[in-house]
């Protein structure tokens, strides 16, 4: 079960609790139990201190060697900081490696598995921070534990973080990762003479970093959860840290960047600990939400935030879990703040910053939702946005139309599979409420969203064709699901803006060629198939009235030319769904929209593009197709398709 405290509703106003795992440990009873391994919230076993291999040696000339190495500690540390591959050097060649560089490597090679367990990768990460480095640190202070507590490291790390340079900011990361790593082997007081030293330097980086040291001290903090079994609450003092300093008063000049930085580190916290941090991820949620950061100016602030929110529904959609409905109130609240872009038109939304703000925030948030999941598992929260993100679109900020458009993509060939409530055996599938929400939005006044619900038909139908189909070939009866996108694409096809009807075309051709025995690879034709066809060479006879500068004749002209081209288009569709075959209706079909290329444009245009594309397909085994024509159909095919101009 998930502790009280994380279960305070969002819509709350007062102070959230802060979650145990940000409480200061105080007793080595619960410094002990912060070492059990949890899954899922049950404790399954008791980790033992860490199985370090000692270096065998004489006490004396341990401690002789002891006192070298102390003495040469910042030797080491200064090799260690010009020794970064990926980080250029700042100033003049590097320097010898030294006697005491030696006897370190030493005593590291000796012990080539001491700190494989902490690290989530091994080597030089791409920022630069090398977790070579953190083992030979690590080892240093577990060997010699004087060096830690010796005044000199204290001084040196003082110095580098009085810094901006790469190499310097990477070998404090580093010296930091090793020091709570080294924390993690002892006792509590251990810990606490750790986070005496590791804290102020974490706060003094949150405040007075710089952003090209971002991505180091991102893996500074990752190898360190990591080093823990990812519980977070063996290093409650840091998750707080970092937890708070996004809502502090105390804010420098360059507040954005910060705020950009201490997100982004504590996203790190968040996706490393995953389900374990999932009371703090609450507790920061309602923070954002109480410090009106769901609609932050700043750009990399948004993407951060939108980040953070991903990464707490991941935490908060786990197995055996009840569902969260902290989130869902978030997202129905989002989605009536909305409300108004839905209502303004093509381009208009921009003039409301705010909501634009809050959009690109929920779109973001979105977009991780999906990946590697079951889009399924997050319905409750996409569908609710859905209507704004086909909205977005066709925005004029073009950061929120671009975001729309690869968030519905991904929503498109995200996984709809199961039932939206598993305990409810009547429960509609995902995939049906979800064409049921398409139904809808392409009755949408806006010619733009009625395009976007056929693109991402286009998308989403061949993705999920088994279960459109309901599980198997068309035959007699079509499944409700394939008579919805049906319905809702013969209806665009009428539409009066010729952008919804070509791309209503293309989801109708994706319909037939990916679902079998509705026009596809299965061959032959369901009942449902061959009304649609009845239906569309009726459209495509729909009689075209002689032009007239009435209003009431052109009105009426204009819903015959979209009545046809919808019709032609969608005989099309049939066509060019089966690409290398030529079926026993096909023939047919396909002759009679020689007629139409004579008909005014779009009409004319769109029929021409049949005959062109049905010889490029079939050119390779026309010897064989051809015999399914007759001599009469062969020579309007040769009328059609030929590429003769006037001049020629």
């Amino acid at each position: 079960s998930i502790p009280a405290c994380s279960r305070s509703t969002s819509g709350d106003s007062k102070e959230p609790a802060t979650p145990d795992t940000m409480l200061p440990i105080t007793s080595e009873g619960e410094w002990k139990d912060a070492q059990a391994v949890m899954v899922f919230d049950k404790e399954i076993k008791q980790l033992e201190a860490a199985e370090l291999l000692e270096v065998k040696l004489d006490k004396k000339v341990k401690s002789r060697l002891g006192d070298f190495m102390k003495k040469a500690l910042v030797d080491v540390l200064t090799f260690l900081q010009e020794n970064h591959p990926k980080l250029a050097p700042s100033s003049g060649s590097k320097k010898k490696q030294g006697a005491a560089v030696d006897v370190a490597n030493v005593l590291s090679s000796r012990l080539p598995r001491f700190h494989s367990y902490s690290n989530p990768q091994t080597g030089v990460c791409d920022s630069g921070f090398d977790t070579t480095h953190v083992r030979l640190l690590h080892l240093l202070f577990h060997t010699f534990p004087s060096l830690f507590e010796g005044s000199e490291i204290q001084k040196f790390a003082k110095d580098l973080g009085g810094s901006d340079e790469k190499e310097k900011q990477c070998l404090l990361a580093e010296i930091v990762t090793a020091s709570m790593e080294y924390s993690l082997s002892g006792s509590l007081k251990l810990n606490n003479q750790v986070q005496t030293f590791v804290e102020p330097i974490i706060k003094n980086m949150l405040v007075n970093g710089n952003l090209d040291t971002v991505a180091m001290w991102r893996d500074c903090l990752a190898c360190s959860i990591h080093a823990t079994y990812r519980n977070p609450k063996r290093l409650s003092f840091l998750v707080k840290v970092l937890a708070e300093s996004p809502f502090s008063d105390k804010k420098t000049t360059n507040g954005s960047a910060e705020s950009y930085r201490q997100l982004r580190l504590l996203r790190s916290i968040l996706d490393e600990c995953s389900w374990r941090a999932e009371a703090v991820g609450h507790w920061v949620l309602k923070k954002l939400e109480d410090n009106a950061m769901l609609s932050h100016p700043y750009k990399q602030v948004r993407l951060e935030v939108g980040n953070i929110l991903a990464a707490v529904t991941r935490a908060s959609y786990r197995p055996l879990q009840a569902r969260d409905k902290r989130l869902d109130i978030l997202v129905q609240s989002i989605a009536e703040q909305l409300t108004p872009l839905l209502q303004a038109k093509a381009g208009e939304e921009a003039t409301d910053k705010r909501l634009m703000s809050l959009a690109n925030v929920a779109i973001q948030w979105m977009i991780p939702s999906t990946y590697f999941t079951e889009t399924a598992t997050f319905q409750n929260l996409l569908l609710p946005l859905f209507p704004a993100v086909l909205h977005l679109q066709q925005s004029a900020d073009t950061e929120a139309a671009d975001r729309a458009k690869f968030c519905a993509t991904t929503w498109a060939w995200g996984s709809w599979g199961f039932a939206s409530d598993e305990n409810v055996d009547s429960c509609p599938t995902a995939v049906e409420e979800v064409l049921k929400l398409i139904r809808k939005m392409s009755k949408s006044p806006n010619w733009h969203i009625r395009k976007a619900v056929a693109s991402y038909l286009k998308i989403f139908v061949p993705r999920h064709a088994f279960l459109i189909s309901g599980g198997g070939v068309v035959k007699d009866e079509a499944h409700p699901a394939l008579k919805t996108v049906k319905s809702t694409l013969i209806n665009l096809l009428s539409d009066p803006q010729v952008e919804v009807r070509e791309a209503a075309g293309i989801g109708l051709q994706t319909m037939l060629s990916s679902i079998p025995g509705s026009g596809g690879p299965a061959g032959g034709l369901s009942k449902m198939t061959i009304k649609m066809q009845k239906k569309l060479y009726k459209m495509s006879k729909t009689k075209i009235p002689a032009f007239s500068k009435g209003q009431k004749l052109l009105q009426e002209r204009n819903l015959a030319i979209h009545k046809r081209h919808g019709g032609v288009l969608g005989l099309r569709a049939m066509i060019l769904s089966r690409p290398y075959d030529v079926p026993e209706w096909l023939p047919h079909t396909l002759i009679g929209l020689a007629e139409h290329t004579r008909d005014p444009i779009p009409i004319g245009t769109s029929a021409k593009k049949v005959f062109q594309e049905f010889m490029r397909t079939h050119q390779d085994e026309w010897h064989i197709f051809e015999d399914k024509f007759t001599e009469d159909q062969l020579d309007t095919l040769r009328d059609c398709g030929s590429s003769l101009t006037y001049y020629a």
